[in-house]
């Protein structure tokens, strides 16, 4: 005969294997996830209380006959109680896999479960781990926010995710329009003093240098794509050329805000102004990895920085990642900033006596000889400022240099010479940089010029393009220019949350 507690649990498992068999595969992934609740939560009774469920008694208080249960018996029970247990949460694993197989998979489905449990079932089947399962289960159920600051976007998104993650992201705005990306038309909201004059025209060429944007973007796997999920968020950054100098702040300060595409809830929030910087950086070290593939060696190169602030700095990072550095010059109006930045790196480097170590210099950019100098024996250029003039002139170019531009964004901004675009075979992230002034050459020069314009970095990933093979008589260079676009951002954040929740990193906030 079956104790109470052996038939309670008995009793239970079969409804909860009887419900999650019976369920038709029109069945909404929420009204599952309800159904695993209830069993999560019997899960953890049977692990917290006594096998029936009822509070312990002590150890005199049992009356004889009255069918309570004392100490003695919870003790003899424990071990049945503990296979119960086990057994269930077993059995909560193999019914959500059943449900992944058979159920049409929504966004937030492929949102809430882990990775594993997303493989193609007919080669691999998935590995159960009931821990994950039950995590993600209460997860999904519960109406939380994750909350991540700078330091935690850092630890959950170092540049090698970065490439990756961002390798993706430019891959989807490719010119065929099969990449399921959705970048809508930002929001430019400028920022003024009281005291400054509001303009007549709201041009982006006649506003003032800050700004505050608001940039959003979704991403919508292709047909037929199951190892992918719906991701919707948007971006708020904001140009403050005061912060250093008057706040000790960043003159980028940005943030991520994503949402369950399923519910339309907030899900995460994220500190972005590393990330920003470091999806940048990882658009510029693609571009670079794809100009110099055509190389018969990417060993000992020359890489030259105009800028010492956090793009410098993941710009560095990121080409390192890529090819292969043993000389970095760094070039700021600033010196003192840019000794910081060299310092910085030189930390992070080997042992003076090992090979690997890289020669780093500092220029100051007002030293006209010493820029000139620098960029003649740069074999990669990265240019991270937001100048109105030209850092240097395209004549000292040497040929086969590979060009970065980041730091402009309007048609009044150019960092990069007209004589260097002439010379240079050119990559854009999105189209919109066909209207920041460095490549306003591009739309004045004629027919000649379009010849210079290969195309889409997204393109070039996915070999759509060749780019970096193009080299003639008036073609030596390459150039890639960006201005940076929200699905990047988009693909950065979700890749950083996802890190973060399966550390633990950040703050949860109850909604």
């Amino acid at each position: 005969m079956s104790s109470p507690a052996e038939y309670t649990v008995r009793k239970k498992s079969s409804i909860l294997s009887h419900s999650a068999l019976s369920i038709s595969d029109g069945c909404s992934v929420t009204r599952l996830a309800t159904l695993f609740n209830w069993a999560l939560t019997l899960i953890t009774r049977l692990n917290c209380a006594a096998p029936c469920g009822r509070a312990l008694p002590s150890e005199t208080s049992a009356t004889p006959g009255r069918g309570d249960i004392t100490r003695a018996d919870v003790a003899a029970r424990e071990p049945m109680a503990m296979l119960v247990v086990r057994k269930s949460r077993r059995l909560l694993a193999v019914a959500w896999r059943w449900v992944l197989e058979r159920s049409p998979l929504d966004g937030y489905a492929l949102y809430s479960f882990p990775p594993h449990f997303l493989k193609n079932k007919k080669t691999t089947k998935p590995p159960i781990n009931a821990n994950d399962m039950i995590h993600q289960t209460s997860r999904l159920l519960s109406n939380t926010m994750l909350i991540l600051s700078e330091a935690d976007a850092r630890r959950c998104f170092p540049v090698p995710v970065a490439i990756a993650a961002n390798r993706k992201a430019l891959a989807s705005l490719r010119k065929d329009e099969d990449g399921g990306a959705v970048v809508p038309t930002r929001i430019s909201l400028p920022y003024r003093a009281p005291t400054v004059a509001t303009p007549t025209s709201t041009s982006s060429s006649s506003l003032p240098a800050d700004w505050s944007l608001f940039k959003p973007a979704a991403y919508y796997p292709r047909e037929g794509i199951t190892d992918e999920e719906i991701l919707m968020g948007m971006k708020l950054v904001s140009i403050r050329s005061r912060n250093p100098e008057k706040f000790n702040k960043p003159t980028v300060p940005a943030t991520t805000m994503l949402l369950n595409s399923e519910t339309g809830e907030v899900s995460a929030i994220l500190a972005a102004t590393y990330l920003t910087a470091a999806r940048t950086a990882a658009g510029s070290a693609l571009a670079t990895e794809l100009a110099l593939s055509n190389r018969k060696t990417q060993d000992g190169l020359t890489l030259l920085v105009f800028g010492a602030g956090l793009q410098a700095e993941l710009h560095i990072r990121s080409i390192q990642h890529v090819v292969n550095i043993n000389r970095l010059v760094i070039i700021n109006r600033s010196l003192l900033r840019a000794e910081k930045l060299k310092e910085m790196i030189l930390k992070e480097q080997p042992n003076s006596d090992s090979e690997a170590q890289i020669d780093i210099s500092t220029t100051l950019l007002s030293d006209k000889d010493g820029v000139e100098n620098a960029v003649k024996n740069a074999d990669i250029i990265c240019a991270a400022t937001n100048t109105c003039t030209p850092l240097f002139r395209g004549e000292w170019l040497k040929p086969g240099c590979h060009i970065n531009g980041v730091g402009s964004y309007t048609p009044l901004m150019q960092e990069i010479d007209d004589a260097t675009v002439r010379r240079s075979e050119i990559l854009i992230d999105t189209p919109e940089a066909l209207d920041v002034g460095d490549l306003s050459c591009l739309k004045q020069g004629g027919d000649d010029l379009q010849f210079n314009f290969a195309g889409l970095i997204g393109d070039a990933i996915v070999g759509n393009i060749n780019f970096g093979r193009r080299r003639d008589d008036r073609i030596d260079c390459s150039f890639y220019k960006s201005v940076g676009t929200a699905i990047m951002d988009l693909f950065s954040a979700n890749v950083a949350v996802n890190n973060a929740r399966k550390n633990k990193i950040g703050v949860e906030v109850d909604m």
